[in-house]
């Protein structure tokens, strides 16, 4: 179950999540586009079932004729300006659904001359509960096992019960220390559970198997860590940075003390920062105030993006700041630490 290559699914994300915004829903009393209501969405036929929730992530069973059923999950956002959603997961192209009415979703199959349509049919659902295969990135450290998960871009919590003891002995075994990561393949599906921290229910990953664990060149895990390093920014809004010769590179550095500092294309900005396993908030940020016409457009839109990230995934050396629900800002990648001019 080879990952596909890493930029593939940045320059798809962030394209699409370039013009997109949170999915919560929107008062009924709203005159824009329809939003989309998470819960469980099933075809006429019944051959496809689909489940959003409300912090970004979907789950999709469909039906086939000839062997088992095909599994998919991962992010999805809401297009702005349009009733429409992105449902971007394990293949290599995001999928679009466009929002009918307060409880229909239309997909238009690739080579089809008709759309396939969803209707709700339970806006409380519940997880899907079949197993099926999932590469993530392993760790556990005083009895508080974590899942990475590459297509939703998320640390899950990951259930003591079933083949949890195989998962543990298999980290243990790797000589792994956290907070690296082991890549593996396992059979699991979520569960709904009490959060670790009392805060209600959330989402868990249960493993009922240890496929295997996954060679090196086959990963997505987190290499390098949020803190002590030095990230650049690539995109913006979905978009390449280019830095012309004679400037600096925007870079962002995040440090021990809950302090970030870094420079936003002219000027250089520093304030705290807040972090909680994948929540992140920067500021208040304070900025020097010099002028750089070249540069301010860029400058205004990364100090934006920093205002407005509300939680970070890495991978690899890479590190996207996003909305809460999945929506990519930027992708910034890491470079050796140093002490920048």
């Amino acid at each position: 179950m080879k990952q596909r290559p890493l930029m593939t699914a940045v320059v798809a994300a962030t394209l699409l999540a370039g013009c997109a915004s949170t999915p919560e829903p929107e008062a009924s009393e709203s005159k824009g586009p329809p939003a989309l209501t998470p819960g469980r969405y099933v075809s006429v036929d019944d051959s496809q079932t689909w489940v959003f929730w409300g912090n970004g992530m979907y789950e999709r069973r469909v039906a086939s004729e000839d062997g088992p059923p095909r599994y998919d999950h991962g992010q999805w956002w809401r297009v702005t300006g349009s009733g429409a959603v992105v449902a971007h997961g394990g293949g290599d192209a995001p999928t679009m659904l466009q929002i009918a009415d307060d409880d229909t979703l239309r997909l238009q199959g690739i080579g089809q001359g008709a759309a396939t349509e969803l209707t709700l049919d339970d806006d409380e659902p519940e997880p899907l509960a079949d197993d099926r295969p999932m590469a993530l990135c392993f760790m556990t450290q005083a009895d508080a096992p974590l899942a990475y998960d590459p297509q939703t871009m998320r640390n899950w919590p990951v259930t003591m019960t079933q083949a949890f003891p195989q998962l543990e002995s298999a980290y243990r075994q790797s000589g792994f220390q956290p907070p690296r990561r082991l890549p593996m393949i396992v059979q699991g599906h979520w569960v709904e559970g009490e959060a670790p921290d009392g805060g209600g229910t959330q989402l868990f990953l249960e493993a009922s198997g240890l496929q295997r664990v996954m060679d090196l060149g086959e990963n997505r895990c987190p290499s390098a860590s949020l803190q002590d390093n030095n990230w650049y920014l690539t995109h913006l809004n979905g978009h390449p940075v280019q830095v012309e010769p004679g400037q600096q590179p925007i870079f962002i550095r995040f440090d021990g003390e809950r302090r970030v500092a870094g420079l936003a294309g002219c000027n250089r900005f520093s304030g705290p920062f807040e972090r909680r396993r994948d929540d992140l908030t920067l500021g208040p940020l304070a900025t020097t105030r010099m002028m750089c016409p070249r540069r301010a457009e860029t400058e205004q839109a990364f100090l934006k993006v920093l205002d407005e990230t509300e939680r970070f995934a890495i991978e690899g050396d890479t590190l996207f700041l996003m909305k809460q629900a999945g929506q990519v800002l930027a992708v910034l990648q890491m470079r050796p630490a140093k002490v920048e001019p």
